[in-house]
């Protein structure tokens, strides 16, 4: 068996990679890996597929559905043509073969998804194709009489031998005896047979003596078995005989004790009524501790508010401050207009008019970020958070090359559209894979809030929660690829609930590490900086054919790098998400990463390929622009190279 070497499996998997799933055939696969030395036959490509499948299921590495998919494919072909051929495949590949369907299951199992009900099924058929194959181990042979296989010496079934003297079922006895009476029956039948051969080979010439022989020493057999058979059937006629005559004796014992259970079933009965009583008068006990609980924390609650006030009172040293004061906590608290704020203070017995409850706001105004809020005074606003971690990333300088998938905006919503966002995102996972790639860099907008509830309470927090589970689900999961995660304007939004949607994905995942929200920074050499965005630039600027939309989208990126403390002098290309429209503009060293999910060009990704000097600072950038074809998976379009004069 000739093994498959290592560029003749690149060129297995680049035809694999290529050739849509019903388009894969068997002589086309095996002209995709000829070569001049060598030839493969069938059963050299199936103990390489068969050996690559168990493996990487064995050991728990990534292998899509749609590789698994083809692969299985393949190996039922060669099955099929095996049994056509009625030769028997091999026992090492069988058994390896029959394990890939649980190999599979707990592979899945074990990074926390199900698997693929197509893919089982396919398994199961492979099964079905083993099966018939199996029968074709042992060579062919005549099927004539004289090689027909001898019967057993014992014919009676299992459970004749195997019955006690406690066995009291009359009908399983005449189940064994009707058997045993078929069984009877057939060797009668077969005995009938082998004569009416002898008959006619006691015309024939003496070499048929042998066969002669043969067939009456078996006849011999049949008649001991055949006596064997009838003595078992009186033997057994005799035994259920005697279990019908125990069971008439134990029937007049069975009345007493059922009398007897007639009187223990109404002292039952009487029980229930009182553990009902009990059980009752527990739950009444329950609700009254309940309200008295109730009762006291809305009484302590009522004091906390009072303390609060009482101790803000206290530390503020002019009326202004406690106005701020109040209603920065407020504003913090929930979504509030002019007039509610207004009715808040009343409450607190502060006589403020709406004039100083506007001038607070502008004062708040000036040292937290206002977000104006539909049906709320555009120059005021309701305060929020900005959240901006600015990470900082130090890529070591040691190597001579840094391969990076850029993704943006998945808007993860578990509608019907977000249904094909999982097989874009295997496609994503295979290309790394396949060309070594181990990192991927998602810039915002993970996950949509559009269906979530506004309202905050404890039921719309766990279905909130349990949103974000199952956007972690579909995310692929590989030890070996590490996904940085940049928050955007849509995964910030969960942060009023309570819940950062980034620190959530990353929980108890090794292989995701979070970068914050809206900017991040990633140093080559401690000298060329790479910054990653979401949001951050006027709309127009993302407008090819707008005369300043360069000149605009710089002063915005360099306000970013002043506020966190970022040299703008060592920007060598800045990357974007949050517009859903792919553009690159090297004039002003900015650009727009597709969106996986819904581009205005075409949904896609960058493969971003980094080569560095000696230093570790970045010679030029090549950038392979990968968009999603019909069946979801990746097609190359195009490559361009990006060099930027360092400083």
């Amino acid at each position: 068996m000739k093994k498959i070497t290592v560029v003749d499996q690149k060129k297995l998997d680049d035809y694999f990679e290529k050739t849509p799933t019903q388009e894969i055939e068997l002589d086309k696969i095996h002209e995709a890996i000829k070569n001049k030395s060598r030839n493969y036959d069938d059963l050299d490509l199936m103990n390489h597929l068969v050996n690559y499948l168990h493996s990487s299921l064995a050991e728990r590495k990534s292998v899509s559905n749609n590789k698994l998919g083809k692969y299985i494919l393949t190996v039922k072909s060669i099955f099929k043509l095996f049994n056509e051929k009625e030769e028997f495949i091999g026992s090492t590949i069988i058994t390896k073969t029959k394990a890939l369907e649980i190999l599979y299951i707990n592979n899945r199992s074990f990074i926390g998804k199900e698997g693929d009900k197509s893919l089982i099924d396919s398994l199961e058929e492979l099964k079905k194709l083993i099966d018939i194959n199996l029968s074709f181990k042992e060579p062919k042979k005549k099927r004539e009489i004289e090689e027909e296989p001898e019967q057993e010496e014992c014919i009676i079934p299992d459970i004749v031998e195997n019955m006690g003297e406690s066995s009291k079922d009359v009908s399983e006895y005449e189940g064994i005896i009707a058997r045993l009476q078929s069984r009877v029956n057939d060797l009668d039948t077969q005995l009938n047979d082998f004569q009416q051969t002898i008959d006619f080979l006691i015309g024939k010439d003496e070499e048929s003596g042998k066969t002669i022989n043969a067939l009456n020493q078996k006849v011999d057999k049949y008649k001991l078995n055949l006596r064997k058979a009838k003595s078992e059937i009186k033997r057994v006629e005799a035994e259920r005989d005697r279990v019908i005559r125990d069971f008439d004796r134990e029937k007049e014992k069975s009345t007493s004790l059922n009398r007897r259970i007639d009187d223990l079933a109404l002292q039952i009965i009487d029980l229930n009524g009182t553990v009902e009583r009990l059980y009752e008068e527990n739950e009444n006990l329950h609700l009254e501790v309940a309200n008295l609980d109730n009762t006291l924390k809305s009484s302590n609650e009522e004091l906390n508010k009072i303390q609060e006030w009482s101790d803000l009172i206290t530390s503020a040293k002019t009326k202004e401050e406690m106005i701020d004061a109040f209603i920065l906590e407020q504003l913090f608290m929930k979504k509030m207009s002019l007039n509610s704020i207004f009715n808040a203070l009343d409450k607190t017995g502060m006589n403020v008019s709406k004039d100083e409850i506007l001038a607070s706001l502008k004062r708040i105004n000036s040292y937290v970020n206002i977000k104006p809020v539909i049906g709320f005074d555009k120059k005021y606003g309701i305060v929020e958070p900005a959240i901006r971690t600015d990470a900082k990333i130090n890529y070591p300088n040691h190597k001579k090359s840094l391969d990076v998938v850029f993704l943006a905006d998945y808007h993860y919503d578990a509608s019907d559209i977000s249904f094909h966002l999982q097989e874009k995102l295997n496609s994503v996972y295979d290309y790394c894979i396949k060309n070594n790639i181990k990192s991927i860099v998602s810039l915002g907008d993970l996950i949509d809030n559009k269906n979530i509830p506004d309202e905050l309470n404890k039921e719309n927090f766990e279905i909130i929660k349990s949103f974000i589970k199952d956007f972690d689900k579909i995310l692929p999961y590989d030890v070996g690829i590490k996904h940085y995660i940049l928050g955007g304007n849509h995964d910030r939004a969960f942060l009023k609930y309570g819940i950062d949607p980034i620190e959530e994905l990353s929980f108890e995942r090794e292989d995701t590490i979070p970068l914050g929200y809206s900017n991040a920074y990633i140093y080559f050499g401690g000298s060329d900086v790479i910054g990653l965005h979401h949001e951050g630039i006027p709309r127009e600027s993302i407008v090819p054919n707008h005369i300043d939309s360069g000149s605009e989208a710089v002063s915005f990126i360099n306000k970013a790098y002043e506020n966190a403390k970022v040299n703008p002098a060592e920007r060598y290309l800045d990357l974007f998400g949050h517009f859903h429209k792919a553009r690159i503009d090297f004039a002003n060293s900015f650009a727009v990463v597709p969106s996986i999910n819904t581009d205005r060009n075409n949904d896609g990704v960058w493969h971003l390929k980094f080569d560095l000097d000696s230093s570790g600072r970045i010679n030029h950038i090549i950038i392979n622009t990968l968009i999603f074809a019909k069946d979801k998976e990746l097609k190359t379009t195009n490559e361009i190279v990006y060099q930027r004069t360092k400083k």
